[in-house]
C-alpha cells in the first residue's frame, strides 16, 4: 500500500509544482491544490502553519483509507457472526438468493428482488 501511496502522492505533487509554476493564468489554491483531502494537506504543508512532513502526509493517508474501509468491514462480520447465529434465517435468505440470482452473475438490480436479505439489511443497519 505504501508503494501506491508513494506514488499517487508523487505525480500529484508533481502536478502541484506544475501548476504553481505555470504562468498561463492567475491559478486558485483550489485549481492548484485541488479540493479533495490530499489537496487540502498539501494546501496545509506549504500555506499553512502545518509542519506535517511527507512520511506524516503518507501515515495520514494509509489512517484515511484504513478507517474509510473498517465499517464496511465491522458491517460484514456482524452480518455473517448473525447469520451464523441464526441458521433458519441463513437458510431463507440462501434460498431467496439462489431463487431470484439463480445461475447467473448477480447484478444490482437484483438486490431489489430480495425482500428477505433486504429485510435483513434494515434490521443490521439499525
Amino acid at each position: 500500500m505504501e508503494k501506491v501511496l508513494k506514488s499517487i502522492v508523487s505525480a500529484r505533487w508533481k502536478q502541484v509544482k506544475q501548476l504553481k509554476g505555470s504562468s498561463k493564468s492567475i491559478q486558485t489554491k483550489q485549481n492548484i491544490y485541488g479540493s479533495d483531502l490530499l489537496g487540502l494537506m498539501f494546501e496545509a504543508m506549504e500555506v499553512g502553519n502545518s509542519s506535517m512532513t511527507a512520511p506524516q502526509l503518507l501515515d495520514q493517508c494509509k489512517t484515511m483509507i484504513v478507517a474509510s474501509d473498517a465499517p464496511t468491514s465491522m458491517l460484514l462480520i456482524w452480518t455473517l457472526t448473525l447469520l451464523a447465529m441464526h441458521p433458519d434465517w441463513q437458510e431463507r435468505a440462501r434460498f431467496e438468493v439462489q431463487e431470484v440470482v439463480g445461475e447467473a452473475t448477480p447484478e444490482l438490480d437484483m438486490f431489489s428482488h430480495l425482500k428477505l436479505v433486504t429485510i435483513l439489511h434494515l434490521i443490521i443497519n439499525s
